[in-house]
């Protein structure tokens, strides 16, 4: 069964605004319109599980088909990279262990939000009908894990800076994605951020696996 964390905000509340000239701004709750009316930056619901659901009967997806989709500029790599060390950062001053990198989580990460941008959607459930988990279990299905979390989000700034620390606003003043980023269950993460129009979109892959 999955444990989703709904945003009790109503779609298009603005949470907080930057100064003059900055053009980010978070409209927070669960995306009911389609991409191109939106103009600002949004998060989805957060979604995670405790624990594994029954293996789907897929064929082994090969990675490498993918592999134009799993390389992103060095820019959008140290936006990644930001990304990550402020979830460190967060989870050391909450006292809770430091994740680990994952290349499995940001190659997930990198096919999402690519595929987010390339086929013109918001959500963690892809055009193909699969859940996080499902894409987990798709791209690398021996990967055993016992809990994970997605969080996906899109944003702006004008400096790769400037956009982790949006994108990390969004999701540390929401209580659903707040809680994956310092879940104490989890162990690993990956981050994968894609460039489309001025906008970046970006998804967090957690998991923990079955210790």
């Amino acid at each position: 069964m999955l444990d989703r964390a709904i945003e009790p905000f109503p779609a298009g509340r603005t949470l907080w605004r930057m100064a003059p000239g900055n053009r980010s701004r978070l409209l927070v709750g669960v995306m009911i319109v389609a991409l191109g009316a939106c103009q600002r930056g949004q998060i989805d619901e957060a979604i995670s599980t405790t624990r594994e659901t029954a293996p789907a009967a897929a064929v082994r997806k090969d990675i490498t088909a993918d592999a134009a989709e799993t390389q992103v500029p060095e820019a959008l790599a140290g936006i990644e990279t930001l990304v990550f060390e402020a979830v460190n950062r967060e989870r050391a001053a909450a006292n809770v262990s430091r994740l680990s990198a994952s290349v499995e989580m940001q190659t997930i990460a990198r096919l999402h939000s690519h595929n987010m941008v390339a086929q013109a959607f918001f959500s963690h459930t892809d055009q193909a009908n699969r859940s996080p988990f499902d894409r987990m279990r798709a791209y690398y299905p021996d990967l055993r894990w016992c809990a994970a979390g997605e969080n996906i989000a899109y944003n702006y700034g004008d400096s790769p800076a400037r956009v982790a620390e949006n994108l990390m606003t969004a999701w540390l003043r929401s209580p659903g994605h707040r809680a994956n980023m310092l879940n104490p269950r989890f162990r690993y993460m990956g981050v994968g951020v894609v460039e489309a129009d001025g906008a970046y979109y970006a998804t967090q892959n957690f998991y923990a696996g079955c210790d």
